[in-house]
């Protein structure tokens, strides 16, 4: 029997991350699959879809593809915090578990508003101050972060 998991991620967009999310998680099907000692006698199937780091789009995808199909046991992958607050909001509303690949929006912790979001990623607000700590422990005259479109991540 196959489980279907739907899976937008952010295959373009502003944060084009859902290429790492489709490798691991088709890594991770595979092997589950393969190896038959999670889900004995199941199969892992993602359903993989673009939601383009856009929350609008996501929940029209996520949308779209559960009023075309009512089969899915869960849903995975999303990236971005606007896609997994809309995506939040409509997989509670028809009660299906979301497991976000990442996600870092410290509001998505609230359990009360989002009760059927679990995330793996990390929350990344305090990143300015951890680097601006080390910069200081290590007398750093300057430090360099690499990151997507500086207009949008200074």
């Amino acid at each position: 029997m196959t489980l279907e998991i739907l899976a937008p991620m952010p295959l373009t967009g502003d944060w084009p991350a859902g290429q790492t999310f489709r490798t691991t998680a088709l890594l991770a099907e595979a092997l589950i699959n393969h190896d038959q000692m999670i889900l004995p006698g199941f199969k892992l199937k993602h359903v993989i879809r673009d939601d383009k780091c856009d929350a609008s789009h996501g929940s029209e995808v996520v949308l779209a593809e559960m009023s075309a199909k009512s089969t899915y046991i869960g849903l995975g992958g999303v990236g971005c915090s606007a896609v997994c607050n809309q995506a939040s909001s409509v997989a509670s509303s028809i009660r299906l578990p979301f497991l976000s690949y990442d996600c870092p929006a410290p509001e998505l912790s609230d359990e009360l508003n989002y009760p059927t979001l679990t995330r793996m990623g990390t929350v990344t607000t305090h990143f300015t101050e951890v680097v601006g700590a080390l910069r200081h422990k290590h007398e750093w005259d300057k430090v360099y972060v690499i990151s997507g479109d500086q207009s949008k991540y200074r």
